[in-house]
This record gives C-alpha cells, sequence and structure tokens, in this order.
C-alpha cells in the first residue's frame, strides 16, 4: 500500500478511519459480546462523518488548481496492526474494523489519490457501499449473543 497520497481529501479521509479503527479497538464494546448504546451512537457517527466527508469533497469533479502545492506527498497514518485487530472479543466490533481497513487500503490505492484533491465520483460510489454494509453489521450487532467466555482456568478436553 502506498505510504504516502498526493490527495489531501484523501488523507484526510484516511486519517480519520485510522482514527475511528483506533476508538473502536479501544471500545468498551470490543472486549463484549454486545455494543453498548454509547459505542453504537459513536460507530454511527463515524459513518456519517466518512460519509460527509467524501460528499463535500466529491461534489467539484476537477480538483483544486494548486500549483505550489502540487504535487506534494502526504503520509498516511499506519492503520492498526493485524495483531491488535485479533484480540478484538467482539466480533462485530473486529468486522467493522475490517471494513475500516478496507476503506483505507480502497483510497490509498484509488485514482483519486493522485490528484491534488477532491474524489472522482465513482471513489465515492465504491466506499458508500462499505458505509452502508458497516450499518448493517451495527444492526446486527445490536443482539445480544450468550457467549460465556472461557476464562482458560478450566480444561474444557
Amino acid at each position: 500500500m502506498p505510504m504516502s497520497v498526493k490527495n489531501f481529501d484523501v488523507v484526510g479521509v484516511c486519517d480519520r478511519v485510522v482514527r475511528f479503527a483506533q476508538e473502536m479497538i479501544l471500545s468498551t464494546s470490543s472486549s463484549y459480546s454486545e455494543f453498548t448504546k454509547h459505542d453504537r451512537i459513536r460507530l454511527e457517527s463515524y459513518i456519517e462523518a466518512i460519509d460527509g466527508y467524501m460528499v463535500a469533497f466529491s461534489k467539484p469533479e476537477d480538483p483544486l488548481d494548486a500549483p505550489a502545492t502540487s504535487p506534494h506527498d502526504y503520509p498516511l497514518m499506519d492503520f492498526p496492526p493485524e495483531e491488535k485487530i485479533n484480540k478484538i472479543d467482539n466480533l462485530c466490533v473486529k468486522d467493522l474494523v475490517r471494513r475500516l481497513r478496507a476503506i483505507h487500503v480502497e483510497l490509498a490505492k484509488s485514482q483519486s489519490r493522485k490528484r491534488v484533491s477532491g474524489f472522482l465520483p465513482f471513489e465515492h460510489g465504491r466506499i458508500k457501499p462499505l458505509l452502508e454494509n458497516m450499518q448493517g453489521v451495527i444492526d446486527f450487532g445490536a443482539t445480544t449473543l450468550d457467549m460465556p467466555e472461557d476464562t482458560g482456568d478450566t480444561d474444557v478436553g
């Protein structure tokens, strides 16, 4: 994956996606089998923030005219490593973090990454279904499952 992009709007979304993934990994719900009410609200606000950012900067099809700053490389924040994601107990939270990673990768490798700003129309069209899918995971995760933990103290064998 590119370590930097030329588009400051792409890096803006990618930074937010990394921050939201970090927040989800540290959330209370990540260690439970259910979502807390507050984490659900927070997660839905993350989806709205990503979509809103992309909508706001997808309208102009032409990038900004910024010859003094283009081309400039903007470093991408590293997405949380797989070992942190694998430690998440809540499977739906884990699913959501993986979808955030998909958004990060799609944008980091997108055609828009080479522009100075903005998103090509089909880039938002590629991300929007991932955001809708995330909402589906949140809705699915609202059901409580009985998942007693194995503390490792007993011999199951």
